[in-house]
C-alpha cells in the first residue's frame, strides 16, 4: 500500500472519530439532563427521544439486512469458492440466527441473575414485616387475655391500654407488605433488575452491536486502495456513523446511564471505525483463508445482534407504550428509507 494512501485512511481515520464523538455527544446537547429539566421539558424530551430511537430502529433494520447479511453471505461464498466446498445449507443465516440466540441467552442470563438477588432482598423485608406484625398481634391477645380474667375495674384500665382502646382480636395487616407482582413501589423506586441492571445491559448490548457493525465498516475503508472509493466510503460512513452515534447517545440518556459512562461510551464507539481501519490495512497487506472466515462469521453473528437489537430493544419498547405509534412507524420508515437510498446510490 502506498504512503500517500495511508496517510489519506489516517487522515479518513480522524475525520470520523471527531465526527462521530461529537455525533454521540449531541444528545446531551438536545435533550438536557433530566435532572435540570421540568415536568413539560421531560415529556417532550422523552418525546423527541422516542423518535430518534424509531428513527435509529428503521437505521438498523437497513443496515442489517441490505447491508450486513448479504455482505456476510458474500464473504461465506468467497469462502467456499477458495475451499472448493460446495453446499445447500444456509450457513450464513445459521450463523446469523446464532448470533441472535447468544445476545438473547445473555441478556435472560443477566436478567435472571439480577432478578434473583432483587427477590431475595424483597422477601427479606417482608419476612421482616411479617415478624414485627405478628410479635404485635400476639401482644394484643395477651393483653385481651389479662382483660377478661381481670376484675371489671381492672378490665376497663386495660382496655384503654389497647391501641384504639379495642379489645376485638386483630389480624395482620398485610395492606402495606411490598406488592411483588409489580416491578416497584408506590415511590418509585424498584429492587428488581429488570429495571436498574436490564438498563445497563440494554446499553452494553446495542454498543456491541454498533461497534462490531463499525470495526467492519472500518474494515472495509481500510482495504480501499483507490483515492475515489476511500472518498466515497467516508462520506458514507461519516453520515451513517454520526447518525448511529446520535442513536446510541439517545438510547444512553433514555436508560439514564451516568454521565461518566455515557462519555466512555461514546469514546469507544468512536474509535471502532478507526480500529477496523487499522484491521483492514493490517489484512490487505496479508491476505489469508483464516482471516476471510473470521470476517464472515463476524459479520454475520453481527447481524444477528442487530435483529436482537432492532426488535426486541428499540422497536418492541417504542410500540409498546401505544402514544404516537403513528409518527413512530413514520420515523422507523424514514430511517430505514434514508439507509435504503443510500445503498441503492453506493
Amino acid at each position: 500500500m502506498e504512503t500517500n494512501i495511508k496517510i489519506l485512511l489516517a487522515v479518513c481515520m480522524l475525520i470520523v472519530f471527531v465526527v462521530t464523538l461529537l455525533g454521540a455527544l449531541l444528545p446531551l446537547k438536545v435533550f438536557g439532563r433530566r435532572a435540570n429539566q421540568s415536568q413539560a421539558q421531560t415529556e417532550r424530551s422523552d418525546k423527541i427521544r422516542s423518535f430518534c430511537n424509531c428513527l435509529a430502529g428503521g437505521v438498523f433494520l437497513a443496515t442489517c439486512f441490505l447491508g450486513l447479511i448479504p455482505s456476510a453471505r458474500n464473504k461465506f461464498d468467497e469462502v467456499f469458492a477458495a475451499s472448493n466446498y460446495v453446499t445447500d445449507y444456509p450457513v450464513c443465516e445459521a450463523v446469523v440466527i446464532a448470533g441472535f440466540f447468544l445476545i438473547l441467552a445473555l441478556e435472560q442470563a443477566v436478567t435472571a441473575a439480577h432478578t434473583r438477588k432483587a427477590a431475595q432482598t424483597v422477601e427479606y423485608v417482608q419476612l421482616q414485616q411479617l415478624e414485627n406484625e405478628t410479635d404485635t398481634h400476639l401482644t394484643i391477645e395477651e393483653d385481651e387475655d389479662d382483660v377478661i380474667f381481670a376484675s371489671p375495674s381492672q378490665a376497663r384500665v386495660k382496655s384503654n391500654s389497647l391501641p384504639n382502646g379495642k379489645s376485638k382480636n386483630r389480624a395482620v395487616n398485610h395492606s402495606h407488605l411490598p406488592d411483588t407482582s409489580k416491578n416497584g413501589h408506590s415511590h418509585g423506586h424498584s429492587h428488581y433488575g429488570n429495571i436498574g441492571g436490564t438498563k445497563f445491559l440494554h446499553s452494553i448490548i446495542l454498543l456491541l452491536a454498533l461497534s462490531v457493525h463499525s470495526v467492519f465498516e472500518g474494515m472495509a475503508l481500510g482495504l480501499q486502495e483507490d483515492i475515489k472509493q476511500i472518498i466515497y466510503l467516508l462520506v458514507a460512513m461519516v453520515a451513517h456513523e454520526s447518525l448511529a452515534a446520535f442513536a446510541l447517545g439517545a438510547s444512553l440518556l433514555k436508560s439514564e446511564v451516568q454521565l461518566s459512562a455515557y462519555i466512555v461510551y461514546g469514546v469507544i464507539f468512536s474509535s471502532m471505525i478507526p480500529l477496523g481501519a487499522a484491521i483492514g490495512v493490517g489484512i490487505q497487506s496479508n491476505h489469508s483463508f483464516g482471516a476471510d472466515v473470521c470476517s464472515a462469521v463476524m459479520q454475520a453473528v453481527a447481524a444477528g445482534i442487530f435483529i436482537f437489537v432492532t426488535f426486541f430493544e428499540i422497536l418492541n419498547h417504542e410500540f409498546e407504550s401505544g402514544k404516537y405509534r403513528g409518527q413512530k412507524l413514520l420515523f422507523t420508515a424514514i430511517g430505514y428509507a434514508a439507509l435504503a437510498l443510500l445503498q441503492i446510490v453506493g
